[in-house]
């Protein structure tokens, strides 16, 4: 058996059970850990985070940390349109982990959460973040937001909002950029290879598949000039 755990839960079914929100939102969240030596990170627990604790510890796992792919509301908990998602400042005050994000981010996410700065454990783009035996290297995929990013750990690849089965994140949002991810897509998760299966942040299209499989099904990754693309995105 690997000594990589890794579950995909979808928020309203595998936690946040009863919350209507958290089911229309069909956000997925992920438990990735080292069997081995029982810890493990929450990759965007929005929701129900302590539902998220709970099912990793069922599985003989203490969470250690959290790590972002953005800093929106509905991944990482905090004011969303005026409402509030529990996240990783009721994480943080039960467990005291750190949270990993991309700098350009941290500012917004303190605002949603209401966390200070220091809670945050700033990433950069080619960092490898150690978690036993497992490593996770961040690739920084802005477009959504200044500071997404994506996990690429073996053979898995988290994406956040920067890619779904069948589409992307939207770009017009404050901080958004249509020629970001544009080339986010097309450079940056272009270069990747394809037999990494992604591992989406909504439940948009289809829960995984191979990057390659993505690459011939997604229509967002079939336009390669940059004025069609903009046409598209508005």
């Amino acid at each position: 058996m690997s000594r990589r755990a890794l579950h995909q839960c979808l928020s309203g079914v595998d936690f946040a059970r009863g919350d209507f929100t958290a089911s229309q939102m069909q956000n997925f969240a992920y438990i990735i850990g080292d069997r081995q030596e029982g810890i493990c990170m929450l990759v965007d627990p929005s929701w129900g985070p302590m539902d998220l604790v709970r099912l990793a510890g069922n599985e003989g796992m203490r969470v250690t940390g959290v790590l972002g792919t953005h800093g929106h509301a509905d991944h990482l908990g905090g004011d969303l349109f005026g409402s509030r998602v529990p996240g990783v400042r009721e994480l943080v005050h039960e467990l005291d982990c750190p949270i990993y994000l991309h700098a350009d981010d941290i500012e917004g996410a303190t605002r949603r959460t209401g966390l200070a700065s220091g809670h945050f454990r700033p990433v950069v783009d080619g960092e490898i973040i150690e978690l036993g035996s497992v490593e996770l290297r961040v690739v920084h995929s802005p477009g959504h937001t200044p500071g997404s990013v994506c996990y690429q750990a073996d053979d898995i690849l988290f994406t956040g909002d920067t890619l779904f089965l069948q589409g992307c994140g939207r770009v017009d949002f404050p901080g958004s950029s249509s020629q970001e991810m544009f080339r986010s897509l097309t450079e940056r998760l272009g270069r990747l290879p394809g037999h990494l299966r992604v591992y989406p942040g909504h439940e948009y299209g289809g829960s995984s598949a191979t990057l390659d499989q993505v690459r011939r099904t997604n229509p967002y990754l079939q336009i390669r000039d940059l004025w069609a693309w903009r046409r598209l995105m508005g």
